[in-house]
């Protein structure tokens, strides 16, 4: 059982996946899986992540025949998971060396927490649509960013999976899991690279998240 599952759901993204995959080959911490999931992708992104596999033991793919978006994509990867711990990546964003390397040591530091958020930097726009009141736009930094938490896996068999949303599935997970109780922490150290400035970015758009 590795400590960490990292999953990464993609969807015509082969141009930015390299940079994605580069750094998790190049973390720090390597008690860890990569499961991708292909959302149905028609660029070449099965042939990317091959050439990915053949490098390490570490990667699997599975492909689904249709696009349906990362809410289904993401409960995918989290059933065929193997790792005590779920954490994301998304396919056009990148992890600084030390970003497994921290989150374990939180964890192994903190017995009793059982999942992990924050602790980003922002390429881009860094606002976005307040999915409550769609006349105003929030900061990222008042948001919850999905690629960045850390979940232990018996968690998504207690309070769910993500839901099928066209927008704003992290935060409204985040919500559900503080609404059952979970213990979790807020981590500072900014190694989770996010992207703001990929073309056809849904978040780019469309309502992201929520005022805490």
């Amino acid at each position: 059982m590795p400590f960490f599952t990292v999953i990464i759901c993609t969807y015509n993204r082969a141009p930015q996946l390299p940079r994605a995959l580069d750094s998790l080959l190049a973390q720090s911490e390597t008690d860890w899986e990569v499961v991708v999931i292909d959302d149905g992708s028609r660029d070449g992104t099965e042939e990317i992540v091959s050439r990915y596999a053949s490098l390490t033991n570490g990667i699997r793919y599975f492909r689904r025949s249709c696009n349906r978006g990362p809410g289904p994509a993401r409960n995918i990867g989290v059933r065929i998971s193997a790792g005590r711990f779920i954490t994301f990546l998304d396919s056009d964003d990148e992890l600084e060396v030390d970003h497994l390397a921290v989150r374990k040591q939180r964890l192994m530091a903190n017995a009793s927490v059982r999942a992990l958020h924050g602790g980003f930097k922002v390429v881009g726009d860094p606002w976005v649509v307040d999915r409550n009141d769609l006349s105003k736009k929030i900061h990222l930094s008042q948001c919850e960013v999905g690629g960045t938490f850390v979940i232990e896996k018996s968690v998504f068999e207690q309070v769910g999976g993500f839901r099928d949303m066209e927008y704003a599935e992290d935060s409204e997970f985040w919500e559900r899991l503080e609404t059952n109780g979970i213990r979790s922490l807020s981590v500072e150290h900014p190694s989770y690279i996010y992207y703001r400035n990929t073309v056809g970015q849904l978040t780019s758009s469309c309502v992201a998240c929520s005022c805490r």
